[in-house]
């Protein structure tokens, strides 16, 4: 779970960077440099995770073809979208348990008063 969790956290930060670095300031690059971006962003996180490229939905070889290399790209970024909403529900259950837990250390600092009230009253 740690490791998933590292994982999505690292992936959208490196994925997003790889395209907006491949990017040239006039002109918006090709579809081949996008995927590239991607393709190598993805490469780093494998290596970076020990993830292996079979375990990665949408992960296949490099193509010539147009068609193909679009369709890689979305399902790159249909991966990517999905890594987000995991990371978003776990963000949620962190601040749920965060929550949770600040309320069971009050509970018991306000249940260790009464006792230690209840210790002074019966002395």
């Amino acid at each position: 779970m740690v490791r998933m969790i590292g994982f999505l956290a690292a992936a959208l930060p490196v994925i997003f960077l790889s395209i907006v670095l491949a990017q040239d300031d006039g002109e918006p690059p090709s579809l081949e440099e996008r995927l590239a971006a991607v393709e190598r962003g993805l490469a780093s996180l494998q290596t970076r995770f020990e993830v292996s490229p079979a375990s990665v939905p949408g992960a296949v070889g490099p193509s010539g073809n147009s068609l193909t290399l679009e369709r890689q790209l979305t399902d790159l970024q249909r991966e990517i979208d999905r890594l987000n909403g995991s990371l978003e529900r776990v963000e949620r259950q962190a601040d749920a348990a965060q929550r949770e837990a600040s309320q069971a250390r009050r509970d018991a600092l306000n249940a260790e008063r009464v006792a230690h009230d209840a210790a002074t009253r019966v002395r």
